[in-house]
């Protein structure tokens, strides 16, 4: 079994001695060694010796460990990985195997230790096994590992930071090197290492003179251990750019001795730039703010002066080194003008350092001198980067100058106000009194201006009625006081003070009339008598006409001296020629009424006689008139009474003779004498404008095509007829018989226009007419719309225009026309709200336009008339009241409803109409004509039913002039009206829709 003294070529043996011995010798040796753990191994690695040391580090005493594999001293890790068994082998392969990993003790702790295995050998040579020695290292370990992570994060350190760090040895050579200085300089780290730092990177001063090392503080420092901290210095890179840097040197001393330098170095390039600009913009800004005339301060966080430019120094009087540190408003700002104290927590510019705030306004400063003198002020605080308030910049203005402007134009615009008030004043004055004639009010005037010119507490006129002892005048007018504060003295007389007034000698003022040498002369009072008004500013303008005479005296006073200005003087003056010239005018004016008294009268009479004489003349022309229409009406009424007459009496006789067969034209004949009769009166009501109209919403365009062909036949085949009709035409609400009647009557006139034939055209279009259009149409502004018929024929004169609405007016030959066409479209057109106007050209022919208003809805649809024995039945019991006056008309509507099925009342007048609506019988319909006798006419009546029977229906059938307005807007609903003459269809027609609605 190999025991470790068996090892004995490991060791050296002792020179003498038996063998015994020098085991012995070995052994103590080994046993000695408490601080290595040495063992023996077999092959198998099983242990075969173990000394005291081996006990003392790994705990297993010698009888423990004896025979067990020495693997159990390897932690389980290396077990599992096979290190013992490759230990071996290394030994045998080698002669030795190192080892130096962390070890397992008996107890389970490990410690690390350093180890080396070799092999046992006999005399021989051969293996018979394995000695390990150990020893325990874990606390260097430990150190190692503490040095290894320091040394880490210091490289980590020196590869990451912006500055470039160097270890230079005691003679400057650099043996260390970061990235940062890499990059810094251009000189890679493996270029660094063992050059120079001074004649690598700092061979030059920045002029390019050569820089020794020995006058370098820098290298001094490295060979003295001086500690330079941001020391500033110029290197240079590797392409011999200049770099401005901050150096920092550390000396590593060891046994007392500089071993070696740690430089820091920081480049400042940016630094110097920035600080270069900052210094350029400095010099900019000092250059501004001293040549700025507006002063600026800055105040520290303890508003204290920290800085003012020079304008601020030229505002104060006081040197910034006078005010440096010290509270501004102490200095500038510590009293009021009126000379009390002004306490800082009043003071405006302050506050905006507590409250953080912008302020602005005005104050008062004091001058170094002690004068004060108003600023404009603007205050803000100043912040740093973190938001924080630290001091306050406060930008000052002198606005003395400001000040001094608009206290010069505040007086101006006084004064000019008050020039202009006096203006004004003047003005409005001089129109009053230039247009008044009686007198007392146009003096009145003139003192009232003058107390509100002059700013007297009382005014006076004296009128200048000196008698012969020179001793009254008559007080005119008085303002600002009662008469009685003068009346009760007496009116003044030719004192020293009044005579140069009233004498016309010129103007008195005076400051004080109480101090005047003029005052106080006079008896018995010597001055102004007791109770009078207290005068102590005193101003008498003498009133002078243009004849030269004294008319009187303007006197203004107040109690407060020296209120009366030259300026005072000169209004009063001018406004004394005005009451002077207002005075003449009224003396004129009265003169003149007496003188035109006579005159008046005389043209009265006179105006008399020729309005007596203007009266003849239009009765004249009246009868002259009415000649001319009853001479018409004559010939036409008895043209047509001769066809109905002769008419009705063939019919007679031929129904005596029992010759019916040729009835039907006898009655045709009738009839046609009977609507033309008709027409003939429509004309002639339209003429006066009076005619009894129905409108309706009517649609234009439809109506004039629906005469088209009417009018065609009308005209003759020589005249083409040519519709014009314009899309979206307006509704208008009109009588659509009367506009057909209108619209039949133009187109005939203008076929006669043109006897060889010709053109007519019917046109319409929507109008807007505004200010100017409507009045050259004599129409309010608005919306119309115009139906014009435009002819190419002969065309009218002027004068003939000027005529054509005339009744009676025509230019056709005796017997071919009336002369009341164009009248009757003209009276029914205005009475309809609209125009009409003539464009026409002699030769070029002629434009006849009719305006209608517009009407805002729907136009209502034209209805058929049926024949009366088509007409609607009456239902069980209807019944219908007849009022009229002519039996003829009674008697026809009763036939008429009673063969349709009605029960017909009649009743001759309003009283009998009336009392049958009072009574109970059944009334469905009342028709009642609106001209009655017996004191009440049809609407009357209708008004005294409806209060008996609320709602009843009323159809008015009327042929009166004066009952237009019936038909005209004025009925209320539930009333209807109808014209005489009417055919008896309409009238079944219109009953049995009114009973029906």
């Amino acid at each position: 079994m190999p025991k470790i003294q068996n090892a004995r070529h490991h060791a050296q043996l002792p020179a003498s001695g038996s063998s015994a011995a020098r085991q012995d010798y070995y052994q103590a040796v080994i046993e000695s060694a408490v601080d290595f753990a040495i063992f023996a191994m077999d092959r198998d690695g099983r242990v075969t010796d173990w000394n005291r040391g081996a006990t003392h580090i790994l705990g297993w005493s010698r009888s423990e460990i004896l025979g067990q594999l020495a693997h159990v001293i390897f932690t389980p890790e290396d077990q599992a990985e096979g290190r013992p068994e490759q230990e071996m082998r290394t030994a045998l392969e080698c002669g030795r195997a190192m080892d130096e990993r962390w070890h397992q003790r008996k107890d389970g702790s490990r410690f690390w230790a350093v180890g080396e295995l070799m092999p046992l050998r006999t005399e021989a040579g051969e293996v018979e096994g394995f000695v390990k020695i150990l020893r325990d290292r874990t606390l260097q370990h430990k150190q190692e590992e503490r040095l290894r992570a320091q040394a880490s994060t210091l490289q980590t350190i020196t590869d990451h930071v912006s500055e470039a760090v160097f270890q230079l040895d005691a003679d400057g050579n650099i043996t260390f090197a970061n990235p940062a200085a890499e990059a810094m300089f251009g000189w890679s780290v493996e270029e660094l290492l063992g050059r120079n730092l001074h004649e690598t990177l700092h061979h030059h001063y920045p002029d390019g003179r050569p820089y020794p090392a020995d006058g370098c503080p820098l290298s001094a420092a490295l060979r003295t251990g001086e500690v330079l901290r941001g020391h500033e210095e110029v290197f240079f890179r590797r392409d011999g750019a200049p770099r401005h840097v901050l150096c920092t040197n550390a000396p590593v001393r060891v046994d007392g001795r500089i071993a070696s330098t740690v430089l820091t170095i920081t480049d400042i390039a940016e630094r110097k730039q920035a600080e270069v600009a900052l210094a350029e913009t400095t010099r900019r800004l000092n250059a501004v703010l001293d040549n700025a005339t507006v002063a600026v301060f800055l105040m520290d966080d303890r508003q204290h002066c920290a800085y003012m430019n020079a304008a601020a120094e030229r505002l104060t009087g006081y040197r910034l080194a006078e005010t440096q540190g010290r509270p501004l408003h102490d200095v500038i700002h510590h009293t009021r003008p009126d000379g009390s104290a002004f306490p800082l927590h009043e003071c405006a510019i302050d506050r905006a350092f507590p409250e953080n705030a912008h302020t602005q306004g005005e104050e008062v400063f004091v001058h170094k001198d002690g004068h004060f003198y108003p600023v404009a002020f603007n205050a803000s605080p100043v912040h740093d980067e973190a938001s924080r308030t630290i001091g306050t910049i406060i930008e000052v203005r002198d606005i003395s100058a400001e000040k001094a402007r608009e206290a010069a134009l505040r007086e101006s615009t006084e004064r000019l106000a008050s020039e202009r008030h006096a203006l004004e004043v003047l003005n409005r004055t001089g129109t009053r009194v230039a247009a008044e004639l009686d007198l007392d009010r146009l003096v009145q005037t003139v003192v009232d201006a003058g107390v509100e010119l002059t700013g007297a507490q009382f005014g006076a006129f004296f009128y200048n009625v000196l008698d012969e002892a020179g001793g009254k005048y008559m007080l005119y007018a008085l303002s600002g006081a009662e008469r009685s504060a003068f009346e009760r003295f007496g009116m003044p007389r030719a004192t020293a003070v009044f005579a140069p007034t009233f004498l016309g000698e010129g103007v008195i003022r005076s400051g004080d009339i109480l101090k005047d040498e003029r005052y106080g002369r006079s008896a018995p009072h010597h001055g102004m008598p007791e109770g009078h008004l207290p005068v102590r500013s005193y101003l008498a303008v003498p009133v002078t006409s243009r004849s030269g005479e004294v008319i009187g005296g303007l006197f203004f006073g107040h109690p407060e001296p020296d209120v009366f200005s030259a300026r005072c003087e000169e209004l009063m003056s001018g406004l004394a020629a005005q009451a002077a010239i207002g005075i003449d005018n009224a003396r004129l004016f009265q003169a003149a009424q007496q003188a035109a008294a006579t005159l008046e009268k005389r043209v009265e009479e006179r105006t008399a006689e020729l309005q007596r004489t203007e009266e003849a003349l239009r009765q004249s022309q009246k009868m002259e008139a009415v000649g001319q229409l009853t001479g018409g009406l004559a010939h036409d009424f008895n043209n047509l009474l001769t066809g109905i007459s002769g008419s009705l009496e063939l019919l007679q006789t031929r129904m005596a003779q029992g010759r019916l067969t040729d009835l039907d034209r006898y009655i045709n004949a009738a009839q046609g004498a009977s609507k033309r009769a008709a027409a003939l009166t429509h004309r002639l009501l339209a003429f006066s404008r009076r005619q009894t109209l129905d409108p309706k919403p009517t649609d234009v365009n439809g109506l004039i095509f629906g005469m088209e062909e009417l009018i065609r036949r009308t005209v003759g085949p020589a005249i083409t007829i040519e519709v014009v009709g314009a899309a979206g035409l307006w509704p208008a609400l009109v009588d659509p018989p009367q506009l057909e009647n209108a619209l039949l009557n133009l187109c005939i006139n203008a076929r006669d226009a043109m006897p060889e034939g010709g053109r007519i055209t019917i046109e319409t279009a929507n109008k807007w007419l505004d200010d100017r259009a409507a009045r050259e149409r004599d129409l309010p502004p608005g919306q119309y719309l115009s139906l014009c018929v435009t002819d190419t024929g002969t065309g009218m004169t002027p004068e003939v225009i000027a005529k054509a609405f005339d009744p009676f007016f025509t230019t056709k030959p005796i017997g071919q026309g009336t002369g009341l066409g164009l009248s009757m479209i003209y009276g029914f057109v205005r009475q309809s709200g609209g125009q009409v106007r003539i464009y026409s050209e002699v030769g070029q022919g002629t434009t006849m336009c009719l305006y209608l208003p517009r009407y805002y809805g729907e136009a209502e649809e034209g209805d058929v008339l049926a024949g009366l024995s088509d007409a609607p039945r009456a239902e069980q019991g209807e019944t219908v009241l007849i009022v009229d006056d002519e039996p003829s008309v009674r008697m026809l509507v009763t036939e008429v409803l009673e063969d349709l099925g009605y029960t017909a009342i009649e009743a001759a007048d309003g009283p009998a109409g009336l009392k049958v609506l009072q009574s109970g019988v059944r009334v469905d319909l009342l028709v009642t004509d609106v001209g009655l006798p017996g004191g009440m006419n049809g609407r009357q009546v209708a008004d005294a039913g409806r209060e008996v029977r609320p709602g009843l229906k009323v159809l008015f059938i009327t042929g009166y002039a004066e009952n237009a307005a019936i038909g005209n807007g004025y009925l209320e609903p539930g009333m209807q009206v109808l014209t005489k003459p009417f055919v008896m269809e309409s009238l079944a027609a219109r009953i049995r829709a009114m009973i029906e609605e």
